[in-house]
């Protein structure tokens, strides 16, 4: 399924062009769920999904996460995957960090939940290990709010017009205690709009720093997550939507307005940057 998608010559834009109306004829939205290649894995992706039609359709939904997860992890490495969703960054992650490294996925959603489980079941020589929770600052109980048709975007503080499904969230450097991770390669976070808690509930005494943080920017300006990475001495490098080049992103406002993606480095890992072209 998908054969000329999975030519896509572009950075962005999978999601939309998997749901476009020319792809929705070509394959219509259905409950349908599909085995779709990620790679040497095997992906369920529901039809009726924004993710799952761009997995189902392109293997893939951002090619430049997928470029920066590539160059960040290595084998042997443990990946932080915050925002699973199907588990496409944690399958691309595990084929990188191989059967001596580790991905921590972390999902709390009921709506992607059974297809993530079927995901793991099905891939089970790839070092992934599932935690059904949301990360925050403290430990408790919080409403998930999921919009249909793209679970991808559920929110514990947007939609609050929808219904929302109570689960479970956990510090994370609670749970890297609890599993032994002294060192993270990568943490991609994804949390729409929930990033600075999980930030928060990680970046404790004694609680390791990931070398480099893959996450959204979805204003023009600088959220609380650039200020509390760049306080933790990162620094932040944009991944333009058009041409794959990566631009310094400097105080305050300037670099966020071109930038959906941004990759914080660890300024005391001067090995990171040749990783991504960068001197």
């Amino acid at each position: 399924m998908g054969g000329a998608l999975r030519l896509w010559p572009f950075l962005s834009g999978l999601g939309k062009l998997a749901s476009s109306a020319p792809a929705r004829r070509l394959v219509p939205p259905s409950p349908r769920v599909v085995w779709a290649p990620v790679r040497a894995a095997r992906c369920a992706a529901p039809l009726d999904d924004l993710v799952g039609r761009a997995i189902a359709l392109a293997g893939d939904l951002d090619p430049k996460v997928t470029w920066a997860v590539d160059r960040l992890a290595a084998p042997g490495d443990t990946v932080l995957d915050v925002g699973a969703n199907l588990g496409l960054v944690s399958l691309l992650a595990a084929q990188r960090v191989g059967p001596k490294g580790r991905v921590l996925a972390f999902e709390p959603s009921p709506v992607v939940l059974p297809h993530l489980r079927a995901t793991l079941a099905a891939n089970p020589a790839l070092p992934i290990r599932l935690h059904e929770v949301a990360l925050g600052e403290e430990p408790g109980t919080l409403a998930l709010r999921v919009p249909e048709g793209n679970a991808g975007g559920g929110s514990l503080v947007a939609h609050p017009d929808l219904a929302g499904h109570a689960v479970p969230v956990r510090p994370l450097a609670d749970v890297l205690s609890e599993e032994g991770v002294a060192d993270v390669a990568l943490m991609k976070l994804d949390v729409e709009g929930y990033e600075a808690p999980v930030l928060r509930g990680l970046l404790r005494p004694g609680a390791p720093r990931p070398r480099a943080v893959l996450f959204e920017e979805n204003g023009a300006t600088a959220s609380p997550v650039a200020a509390l990475l760049r306080a933790e001495g990162y620094r932040l490098w944009g991944l333009p939507r058009a041409l794959l080049r990566l631009m310094p992103v400097p105080d305050g406002a300037p670099g966020f307005a071109r930038c959906n993606d941004i990759v914080a480095l660890r300024a005391d890992r001067p090995d990171l940057p040749p990783r991504l072209g960068l001197t």
